[in-house]
């Protein structure tokens, strides 16, 4: 389904718009479902008229095209409308809004925006110079059709608001400065800091140091980014279908390499290549690049002013399946099983070369700087599945010790090797949330240190994946596209509608945070345990119960240690009291004698302060299964709350 809608005044009534089924209404609050005779299409939108709701307007995309219906029965039937078709991208880009106030106004979308004045009888193209690809529209909560005529829309290019529905492009206004751009991929140059990523409709993008002034270097669909690590210089990025393009100027402008004497033959053909297709600069050798489409591409000049393409992988596809017969023409449209999805090379050894494919299949060489490296079938030596593999990452201190991730709602989505790939183990099922992996990277100085990125999230490991947090260690819960590093200390994710992050990380400390909490004396005011895994002014609120005076508050953690037998352990608490005056204190609990220990005590503040508390002979607060319990007291004469920030505990 794509759509669910409820009738505004009756909750029993609702209706669905679906995929291939067309639509579908309920008259017992969605217990029981009936298919309208009417529609059969691929996507199928569906509003209500708030105005007169026994009227329902349907936007139905078939072919490319998208077509006005409307139910005058309350969804049982529909009737198709006059107005001509409008373009779409298969099921990709759908919306429609009806007005409030007015039932024969409508305004919808595929690629471009359209509006109706008499009931989709005819239409007409409207504020012509928004983004295209229309994906939502939103009503004011207070619209009115007079004094407010507001209508938010969310297309491929971010959010605008139409003033007035009825009006032209001068009632159009475009949220700048919103952080919601969709990055396929991005890279850092470890000199400079200049970031270069590839974003969906939006271009690939420069970050030279302003935060709220990224350029253009290439236009399109960007893809995934490299940068040469010794010359600053030196940035290269793709335009979908291996248009592989270069910066000679740190990412300003930029030029195509795969046109040249000796052509990526099978750049700009949708079936030949994923429409965001992978490649890598090859880390021992930055004049090295390998392109990924249906087969892999080799370039030992890829710096010249004219660099040179060769096949050092043919294609996986069985015999009678030739190059050229794949179907789809963007993002939005299936990519062949058989196509290449990521490539990587080992650190220290550029013959040591990893592929994996659509299909999950894996293969690796060991003479990949050879005109022809012979290739090795890996996936089959243990229960590795069936689907899309998203990244390969080989250990820099040992080619031997590999890890491939895998996109798909599954459990099994991160899978080890120690031998090459004789044997692997699946590290991900049961302690892993079963979410699709995009990404995996690891630390480069902490042994065991895994970064996995999912649609949720970034969730990490400190043991090598025996055990991952729990909760994400990202920036929210946002699809994390690539993880890539500027140094040891700072680790940076280009997410898919949440821009790029950066942050620092501390290989000497392992960090983690409470995985639970309960409240013995006080009560929850607010918040969850998330509130406490940032600096970030989003707490978690306590206090004591209706008319009690001068009663502790006893609140306890629970949290996991990666390290049992620690040399070092810190607390840090970021907090503050409602009234000024209680004494805040921090006591762990000592395994050995089964007693908390008081380590911290202070006057509260009632603005946000940080309490670092370094601990001495931490080993004895670390129990079975490394276990931490801590309890945090507020003791007043005066009933208040306390209102927590963050929590961070982390040991050496």
């Amino acid at each position: 389904m794509y759509d669910v809608d409820f009738h505004p005044t009756d909750g029993n009534r609702a209706v669905a718009g679906s995929h291939h089924e067309g639509a579908f209404y309920s008259t017992d609050g969605g217990l029981t479902w009936t298919r309208s005779p009417s529609i059969s299409a691929h996507r199928t939108e569906l509003v209500y008229s708030a105005s007169n709701p026994s009227t329902i307007y349907a936007t139905v995309s078939e072919g490319g095209s998208i077509r006005v219906w409307r139910s005058a029965d309350g969804g049982l039937t529909y009737s198709l409308r006059g107005a001509s078709a409008i373009s779409t991208y298969e099921a990709y880009n759908s919306a429609l809004w009806v007005n409030p106030m007015n039932s024969n106004n409508i305004l919808y979308g595929g690629v471009y925006l359209y509006r109706s004045t008499d009931g989709g009888a005819s239409r007409g193209q409207a504020f012509s110079n928004i983004h295209p690809d229309i994906h939502e529209f939103v009503s004011h909560p207070q619209y009115d059709g007079t004094t407010n005529k507001t209508v938010f829309v969310g297309t491929d290019g971010g959010l605008y608001r139409i003033n007035d529905p009825a009006g032209t492009n001068s009632n159009l206004f475009f949220y700048p400065g919103l952080g919601i751009t969709q990055f396929y991929g991005a890279a850092i140059s470890p000199q400079t800091g200049r970031i270069m990523g590839g974003t969906q409709d939006n271009g690939t993008r420069l970050y030279t140091g302003n935060i709220n002034n990224w350029t253009q270097s290439a236009g399109g669909d960007g893809g995934y980014s490299a940068v040469d690590p010794l010359d600053s210089n030196y940035f290269y990025g793709c335009v979908y279908w291996a248009y592989q393009f270069r910066s000679t100027n740190g990412g300003t402008t930029s030029n195509y390499i795969y046109n040249t004497a000796n052509p990526i033959t099978d750049a700009g053909n949708a079936a030949n290549s994923n429409f965001i297709n992978h490649f890598v600069i090859d880390q021992n050798n930055p004049n090295r690049m390998l392109v990924g489409t249906k087969r892999l591409w080799r370039s030992n000049n890829v710096k010249a002013a004219s660099p040179d393409w060769f096949i050092i992988k043919a294609s996986i596809a069985p015999p009678g399946r030739d190059l050229g017969d794949g179907k789809g023409n963007a993002h939005f449209a299936g990519n062949d099983p058989y196509n290449i999805s990521t490539v990587s090379v080992a650190v220290g050894n550029s013959d040591v070369v990893w592929v994996g494919h659509n299909n999950g299949q894996i293969y690796k060489t060991l003479d990949g700087t050879s005109v022809n490296p012979t290739w090795t079938r890996v996936d089959q030596n243990g229960p590795l599945p069936s689907r899309w593999v998203s990244r390969i990452a080989i250990d820099p201190s040992d080619a031997n010790h590999v890890y491939a991730s895998f996109m798909g709602f599954h459990d099994d989505s991160i899978f080890e090797t120690t031998d090459g790939g004789l044997t692997w183990t699946d590290i991900a099922s049961g302690r892993l949330i079963p979410a699709s992996v995009n990404c995996i990277s690891m630390h480069p100085s902490k042994p065991g240190w895994l970064y996995a990125g999912t649609d949720l999230g970034l969730f990490t490991s400190s043991d090598n994946g025996q055990s991952w947090s729990v909760t994400t260690d990202g920036p929210g819960t946002v699809p994390i596209e690539e993880i890539f590093w500027r140094n040891s200390s700072t680790i940076l994710l280009a997410t898919y509608g949440r821009g790029i992050y950066s942050a620092s990380v501390d290989p000497n400390w392992d960090v983690f945070k409470i995985d639970s909490y309960s409240l013995i004396t006080w009560r929850l005011r607010n918040g969850t345990v998330s509130s406490t895994y940032a600096s970030d002014d989003r707490y978690l609120e306590v206090g004591p119960p209706p008319s009690v005076v001068n009663q502790p508050s006893v609140f306890e953690t629970v949290s996991v240690s990666p390290v049992q037998n620690p040399t070092q352990l810190e607390v840090k608490l970021e907090a503050r009291t409602q009234q000024a005056g209680p004494i805040q204190t921090i006591a762990l609990l000592d395994h050995t004698t089964q007693q908390f220990v008081t380590v911290d005590s202070r006057a509260a503040s009632t603005t946000d302060q940080l309490a670092s508390v370094l601990i001495p002979n931490p080993a004895r607060f670390v129990g079975p299964n490394g276990q931490v319990r801590m309890r945090l007291n507020w003791r007043s004469t005066r009933p208040g709350r306390a209102y927590v920030d963050w929590i961070q505990l982390r040991t050496q």
